[in-house]
């Protein structure tokens, strides 16, 4: 799992979530993920979620370290004082592909059909196909945008990290239900 959770991050009928987000303080700093509902047959894994700093699940009755697909989770804040993440979500993901295809550049990126949250918002996913030779993985990327009162604007990654085209893709229902019981906070875009 570790190996999928690094690869991910080059970048980043279960009941309703709430739009909340996972919060926790670490010395001065404050990282923070959307807090997601486990679809049936998989886990939330707060250890690993803790080291990681996002939130993570994994398929039921899996080692953590096994598994061949995950979940995963992240809060990316905007900060217009520092200036590094641009707040405009297009723009956002366009940054985090072309990390992505810096570490490889025979990757391939392909938009898909948007996968809806609970509360009806089509939110933008991608197909990752990587290269031959990268060591990378297989992935879907699905954006949002959340306006948090607490953490203030964030963009949403929630992925799925698979060792193969296989497992990816075996594991695609999985994610479409996790981001179906996910209810954003608002995807306003920021002023």
């Amino acid at each position: 799992m570790r190996s999928l959770i690094l690869a991910a991050m080059i970048v980043l009928s279960p009941a309703v979530a709430h739009a909340e987000l996972n919060r926790v303080r670490v010395g001065d700093s404050v990282w923070a993920s959307p807090r997601l509902t486990p679809p049936a047959g998989w886990k939330d894994d707060p250890d690993a979620g803790l080291a990681e700093q996002m939130s993570v699940l994994v398929p039921d009755g899996v080692d953590p370290d096994e598994a061949r697909a995950i979940i995963l989770g992240a809060a990316i804040a905007v900060d217009s004082s520092r200036g590094d993440v641009p707040a405009d979500l297009d723009d956002f993901i366009a940054s985090q592909h072309a990390l992505m295809l810096q570490a490889d550049p025979a990757a391939r990126f392909t938009e898909i059909a948007a996968m809806t949250s609970a509360d009806g918002r089509g939110l933008r996913a991608f197909l990752f196909d990587p290269g031959a030779t990268n060591g990378l993985n297989w992935q879907i990327l699905v954006y949002g945008h959340e306006n948090d009162l607490q953490m203030g604007v964030n963009h949403i990654m929630i992925m799925l990290a698979a060792d193969s085209r296989e497992q990816r893709d075996a594991g695609r229902p999985a994610l479409a239900a996790t981001v179906a019981a996910y209810v954003t906070a608002g995807q306003d875009a920021p002023e």
